[in-house]
């Protein structure tokens, strides 16, 4: 049994070195998710094969050292912002973005594409802040000016109901 366990560990640990290390994206892929699932029916952990993985979030640091993508949630300050973030990490076609609410995002995507993507909305926000003030100023003025012209024809549309 002991001969049986000892060859599974080193099976797994072959796993977990293709899966870090092998030079094709593919293989990296189905060795991660073999892995992950061998360790879980074993009831083993990443910890038990390799010790940087004892860490509280080992899974997303394994996935990350693989180069795979993972979950992770962005709360944004308005909708705008998350439209932008949004927008910036689905330049890339293996991310998927959900929207939780208008400002709070549910997204998956490589570690590099989040540093793009983090980098570029660092780099945009300012801009972007000065754009939705502009807009928002003009607005008001589109607002305030409709609704003069509503006002008018209200008090006109009174004052016709008197001419004789």
């Amino acid at each position: 049994m002991e001969a049986n366990m000892e060859a599974d560990l080193q099976q797994l640990t072959r796993i977990l070195q293709l899966a870090l290390y092998s030079p094709y994206q593919g293989e990296r892929t189905k060795a991660t998710t073999l892995l992950l699932a061998r360790l879980e029916k074993a009831s083993l952990t990443l910890g038990d094969l390799d010790s940087s993985f004892l860490v509280p979030d080992a899974e997303h640091l394994f996935r990350q050292r693989a180069g795979m993508p993972y979950d992770f949630e962005v709360s944004l300050k308005s909708r705008e912002e998350a439209l932008l973030y949004s927008g910036l990490l689905q330049r890339s076609a293996s991310v998927s973005v959900h929207w939780l609410e208008s400002h709070r995002l549910q997204c998956r995507a490589s570690q590099a594409d989040k540093q793009t993507a983090d980098g570029l909305f660092e780099q945009l926000l300012p801009s972007l802040q000065r754009q939705l003030a502009a807009a928002q100023q003009q607005a008001m003025k589109e607002y305030q000016t409709r609704r003069q012209v509503l006002f008018d024809q209200a008090v006109t549309q009174e004052l016709q109901k008197f001419r004789p």
